[in-house]
């Protein structure tokens, strides 16, 4: 009995010795384990890179956005950029304004492609995206499949589908998950959002807000604004990315300002020209002064009248083309056309300027008189902000047909 009990005892220590050991030996293994899976090497890094704006052209001033993907095991470093034209293209121009417009992506060198914007003095910021390797090897196989000949050619939105959103687009679509944007109560409507950009250049912002309608004074969502790369600077790094297994990380891991940009102007850069509203502010005085002249002298100034029509004739030409022509979003419905339309150029002009038809020009001037007397009651009613410059103009124009009026005192021929 002894013995068994020595012997059971024995192989009890033996056995606790061989677990002891195995144990030790197995702690290094799964700390090693440990390591190499928190420390798998990160061997791709995708970032979206944010171009300042600049003054050079119109379509600068909204910035640019591209998307870099690095990879040291095939020791590349590519931007893929998705705001490439071609402008040399059979009417560019008005193919631009009906918006059939057609971009393509471009997959460049990022040292080439950054050259570029060092030499226009435009800043360079990098915001590295939190993703995971298989997300960013998803992002790199879905840009590979788009630089090829037969798929990088889209069509270009300006609001809905340009170089900026179709990098958030593609994060979306290689992670499958949404975006948790923080809303720092900053609710801007598109027509806030896009003039933003063109504080320095009056007569672009007039432009603008002739041709875009009542949908641009909508608010626009926190990832809508997405649209302008400035806002993406803005957002993204506050944003957070939710995973569809529930999981959810912020999407920008690091903000990197690869390049200053040099000093941006904001103080009005079309020198020699007056503001919008100060010209509107000189037609309208000039269209007094006629009115009094005309009224005491009981005759019509005809080539005042013509050139006036002409050019508010003009403007409504854009304006109507943009409206009924153009697929861009939110250029109708449009109430500006209502004060500017093509009508006073196609029949006012004719019948302003030609004195023997003075009596269908009374007929015009009347119902223009009627129209706008109307427009000044409900403007303020409208859903689409109207702009003081084309406020002060649609006084003129009433001035003008309200003189006709008077020098003819109803009387169906103007003396």
């Amino acid at each position: 009995m002894i013995r068994t009990h020595l012997l059971k005892k024995r192989i009890s220590i033996l056995m606790a010795s061989i677990a002891f050991l195995v144990l030790v030996m197995a702690l290094p293994m799964v700390a090693w384990s440990q390591q190499t899976t928190e420390t798998l090497p990160q061997t791709k890094r995708l970032s979206i890179l944010i171009c300042s704006p600049s003054t050079d052209v119109v379509y600068n001033r909204f910035g640019h956005a591209a998307i870099r993907l690095m990879d040291e095991d095939a020791g590349s470093d590519i931007i893929y950029n998705y705001g490439t034209f071609d402008n040399t293209i059979p009417n560019f121009e008005i193919r631009f304004m009906r918006g059939e417009t057609d971009y393509y992506v471009e997959a460049l060198p990022s040292a080439y492609y950054l050259n570029e914007f060092i030499q226009n003095g435009r800043g360079v910021t990098e915001l590295v995206l939190n993703l995971s390797q298989e997300e960013i090897s998803r992002v790199q196989t879905y840009l590979n499949r788009n630089i090829q000949p037969e798929n990088r050619q889209y069509r270009y939105n300006f609001l809905y589908d340009n170089c900026a959103t179709r990098l958030i687009s593609i994060v979306k679509e290689a992670t499958g998950g949404t975006l948790q944007i923080p809303d720092k109560g900053e609710e801007r409507t598109w027509r806030e959002l896009i003039n933003g950009c063109c504080t320095d250049a009056p007569w672009v912002q007039l432009g603008i807000d002739m041709v875009i309608g009542s949908k641009a004074d909508a608010s626009a969502t926190t990832e809508e604004q997405f649209f302008l790369p400035g806002r993406i600077l803005d957002m993204l790094p506050h944003t957070t990315l939710l995973r569809p297994d529930g999981s959810a990380s912020p999407l920008v891991m690091d903000t990197i300002e690869l390049f200053s940009p040099l000093p941006f102007s904001t103080e009005p850069s079309e020198e020699g020209w007056p503001t919008p509203l100060a010209a509107s502010i000189v037609l309208l005085a000039l269209t007094i002064g006629i009115v009094v002249m005309d009224i005491h002298r009981r005759k019509i100034c005809r080539l005042y009248d013509s050139i006036v029509m002409g050019i508010v004739g003009l403007s409504g030409c854009i304006i109507f083309a943009m409206v009924f022509f153009s697929v861009h979003p939110h250029t109708s419905p449009n109430y500006i056309l209502f004060l500017l339309h093509p009508l006073h150029l196609l029949i006012g002009l004719p019948l302003t300027a030609i004195p023997r038809l003075r009596q269908a020009g009374f007929v015009y001037h009347f119902i223009n008189f009627a129209e706008l007397s109307l427009i000044g009651l409900v403007i303020w009613f409208l859903p689409q902000q109207v702009v003081m410059p084309l406020y002060v103009t649609g006084i003129a124009m009433w001035l003008l047909s309200a003189r006709w009026i008077l020098i003819n005192k109803w009387r169906k021929n103007v003396r």
